[in-house]
């Protein structure tokens, strides 16, 4: 009786173990996902109200429409893992009812022939009108061993019986966030049409002038290029003047390494994938590789890095340990903060102040700078690049999955 009602409760932990952890994963999502619509929502409102450039809406309509899309995706997975507890849960509650009526009746009877027994002869007597000792000695084991049972089943009626009005609280519950999700999916939905019908009017109204946006989207190409080959051209000169220094071959493509460099470095390698992001909160508007503009769709965006967009004043973090290696501001006075964490570097490109200087020390989630908002279109956004040496990484291998 102990080890079946052990047993009981030890399957019912477990599956609660497991559907608590699915529950949390899918809740963190769906959180996740409704802070950024909430910022992309923000940044429509301040390009419409600055009358952004038709790229700058289309571009954040896309990215509200991508998570619009994925919100309905997890909803749904949620949804169905709802549907699936709430069946699970009325064919256990069917289960433990039946149950605990059997339970009930096993144990009436036990009563009823335990108060017929005290009828028939006292406990007293039933010992001794044993014929020995052993006898009796067997006997009182076994009034004992009789009581217990009985007790051990009164406790498993009692828990048995309180799991089930969990079970039909849970239940309860369960319905009732179904009806929240269904509610909140078919906003989304009324939501995602509504975008996508004004996504079409803009790029109706783009394709008019698809040969000038293509000509400023092969521009910004052509400008990002150039900053991402002063990164490298910088990150070069460092290598030759760190490598001198330390009576290495100047002309080298890598860092000779001091023996703290290369712990820094070992360091930062062993938490690729476990690095934290570079804003405090904020949504990636575009990752490492090849992308294609939603107007111009025969422009190719090569991306070196990522971007992030979050709220106007928020600071851009240090990643890992490091040393500031230089803190360039290019013509139009927008700044850049490149760090150093032995090999590797961290670029934080599009910042408005700093708060460090060359040379500085770091430590991972130092504030760095506050990220440029554009006036133009009233979106904070800032760049960040991984390199090792001078060849850029994607971010996506390094960064912590949000």
């Amino acid at each position: 009786m102990r080890s079946r009602l052990l047993l009981f409760l030890v399957i019912l932990a477990s599956l609660s173990s497991v559907q608590a952890q699915d529950k949390d994963a899918l809740e963190q999502r769906l959180s996740r996902l409704r802070s950024e619509i909430s910022q992309i929502n923000s940044n429509l409102r301040n390009a419409r109200d600055k009358k952004a450039s038709v790229v700058t809406v289309v571009n954040t309509l896309d990215q509200k429409i991508s998570r619009l899309e994925e919100l309905i995706r997890v909803t749904n997975r949620r949804m169905n893992q709802l549907t699936a507890l709430i069946n699970e849960n009325q064919e256990e509650i069917t289960k433990q009812r039946t149950e605990l009526k059997n339970l009930k009746e096993d144990y009436a009877a036990m009563i009823r022939r335990s108060y017929k027994s005290r009828g028939d002869q006292s406990r007293v007597m039933f010992l001794m009108s044993s014929e020995n000792f052993l006898q009796a000695y067997k006997r009182m084991q076994y009034m004992n061993q009789y009581a217990v049972y009985r007790r051990e089943q009164g406790q498993e009626i009692a828990i048995i019986t309180q799991e089930l009005q969990k079970r039909n609280n849970d239940l309860l519950e369960q319905k009732k966030d179904k009806q929240e999700l269904v509610r909140s999916n078919e906003d989304a939905r009324r939501q995602l049409r509504s975008e996508k019908k004004e996504q079409q009017a803009l790029l109706a109204e783009a394709k008019k002038q698809e040969t000038v946006i293509a000509d400023q989207l092969r521009e910004r190409q052509r400008e990002a290029n150039r900053i991402n080959r002063q990164i490298q051209k910088l990150i070069e000169a460092e290598i030759a003047r760190s490598n001198a220094k330390s009576g290495a071959t100047a002309s080298s493509k890598t860092f000779a390494l001091s023996p703290q460099a290369k712990r820094l470095a070992a360091n930062f390698a062993s938490n690729k994938g476990k690095l934290p992001w570079p804003v405090r909160k904020g949504l990636v508007t575009m990752k490492y590789g090849q992308q294609t503009s939603p107007i111009a769709r025969q422009v190719k965006i090569d991306s070196k890095g990522w971007r992030f967009q979050t709220e106007a004043g928020e600071q851009a973090l240090s990643i890992f340990d490091g040393e500031v290696m230089r803190v360039q501001k290019q013509n139009n006075g927008i700044l850049t903060v490149i760090l150093k964490h032995g090999n590797y570097i961290t670029v934080y490109n599009r910042l408005s102040s700093v708060s460090v200087a060359e040379g500085d020390t770091v430590k991972r989630g130092d504030a760095l700078g506050t990220i440029f908002t554009s006036q133009s279109t009233g979106i904070t956004e800032l760049k960040f690049n991984v390199l090792r040496e001078t060849k850029f990484q994607d971010p996506g291998s390094w960064l912590i999955k949000r």
